[in-house]
């Protein structure tokens, strides 16, 4: 007896694609594209995913630390928030791999000192605010 396997993949054109392998000694297997699902729609699904998943702790943490930084300051969070996220998102990556909140878009050298001058607002973001109207990351904007 064959049991039919059930099998998903992306199409060539992009589309997601989805079949029933009746036999693997054939190999003839076909991934029509599904009618209802275009790669515009997928792309559409997988950017609310993103967009639906919960902020971490170390997230909200870093988010309230940073907004409390901000009052009184001269410039503000980037209007972007996609870029405030991702940004809020690689600070908390961080922080869980060396414990501190260094800037995601600079690199670690592996010497404290040095790296304590990225930890995130880094030493550099109000030279770049003031010089270029936002900082290196893009966290921050006049």
């Amino acid at each position: 007896m064959r049991h039919p396997l059930w099998l998903a993949g992306i199409a060539w054109d992009g589309s997601l694609a989805l079949s029933v392998a009746e036999s693997f000694r054939g190999l003839s297997l076909a991934f029509p594209p599904l009618d209802s699902v275009s790669p515009d729609s997928y792309s559409r699904f997988l950017l609310q995913k993103e967009s639906r998943m919960d902020q971490t702790p170390d997230e909200d943490g870093i988010r309230r630390d940073l907004d409390k930084y901000l009052e009184g300051k001269a410039f503000r969070y980037n209007p972007d928030r996609e870029v405030v996220d991702r940004v809020i998102r690689g600070l908390a990556k961080r922080k869980g791999k060396t414990g501190k909140v260094h800037c995601p878009c600079r690199l670690l050298t592996g010497k404290s000192e040095a790296d304590d001058r990225i930890v995130c607002p880094c030493v550099h973001h109000e030279e770049e605010i003031e010089r270029q109207g936002f900082c290196h990351c893009r966290l921050f904007v006049r």
